[in-house]
């Protein structure tokens, strides 16, 4: 129950950061200088708190793993997360997330072979098709549109997160949580820090407000630090996939925020694209034994 409860509340603040992160782009920050200042502000705050609370070694081998986590979990996740979001909408973006449960789903068959059942084929298919819908659906649709690209970059952010998702999974038998995002963050940020060469700009920090920096505070406490343990708790308990099911609940707190504050609604094209990637999800959670790879 703590562990489905530990996700329920990171769907929340994910489903929130979506209007928060997008407030700061473009006016304050750019995608890369707040890929950056996530990134440092979750290091220190982790380094600092585990300091108090666990000093575990860990073997070389899951060392050298924990570097390849880092670059999925925070430099690509990350990354491309900022990147995508700067060019579509928040809704979008929180659409094509609920298609992690099948990319989980996909990516733990290859990498830990997993059978996938007919009922979970069948999700895959509808949930990608969903997925594609929203990717390449654009009122101005054209190759090379702001909102073509940034919907892919969002896909393989969360393509990203997926594989994260399935492989720390092992390693939270091994050790602690704050002992895996210690390292997951330190790493994740010396891979982040190549991002400068492609914009270098600087930050104009008498432009930021108060509540741009109550923005940037709770991306750095809530939806890094918080969110990730709450994650990496999580799969001490339960299997990557029941952890990705919980992305569903992201669109719906995102278009939540929306209502409230007036900027956009799913229009009939989107809302069939989340039905089929909800249908999808729902027949990937089936446990009917029909295997078919």
């Amino acid at each position: 129950m703590k562990a489905h409860l530990s996700l329920f509340a990171t769907s929340l603040i994910f489903g929130l950061n979506y209007w928060v992160s997008k407030g700061l782009m473009p006016g304050y920050f750019n995608p890369v200088q707040l890929v950056l200042l996530r990134a440092f502000g979750a290091l220190v705050l982790v380094w600092i708190i585990q300091l108090f609370y666990t000093n575990e070694k860990v073997a070389t081998k899951d060392m050298l793993l924990l570097v390849v986590f880092s670059i999925f979990g925070i430099t690509l996740n990350q990354g491309l997360f900022y990147l995508g979001l700067n060019l579509t909408s928040p809704v979008d973006a929180s659409i094509i997330h609920t298609a992690n449960p099948i990319l989980v789903m996909l990516i733990a068959a290859f990498i830990i072979k997993e059978k996938i059942t007919s009922f979970k084929l069948s999700g895959i298919v509808l949930g990608l098709t969903g997925a594609l819908i929203i990717v390449l659906y654009n009122k101005h649709a054209a190759i090379g549109s702001g909102t073509l690209l940034g919907n892919s970059l969002i896909l393989l952010n969360g393509t990203a997160y997926a594989i994260y998702l399935v492989m720390v999974k092992p390693l939270m038998a091994k050790y602690k949580p704050l002992t895996v995002l210690k390292w997951v963050f330190l790493y994740g940020f010396i891979f982040t820090l190549p991002f400068l060469a492609f914009k270098p700009d600087m930050i104009n920090w008498q432009l930021i407000t108060f509540k741009a920096w109550m923005a940037v505070m709770y991306i750095i406490v809530f939806n890094s630090f918080v969110a990730y343990l709450l994650i990496v708790y999580a799969l001490k308990h339960v299997s990557a996939t029941v952890a990705g099911f919980y992305a569903y609940l992201q669109p719906v707190v995102a278009a939540f925020v929306g209502i409230i504050i007036g900027t956009e609604l799913p229009d009939i094209t989107k809302v069939i694209a989340a039905l089929l990637i909800f249908t999808g999800v729902y027949l990937v959670s089936k446990t009917k034994k029909i295997t078919v790879i």
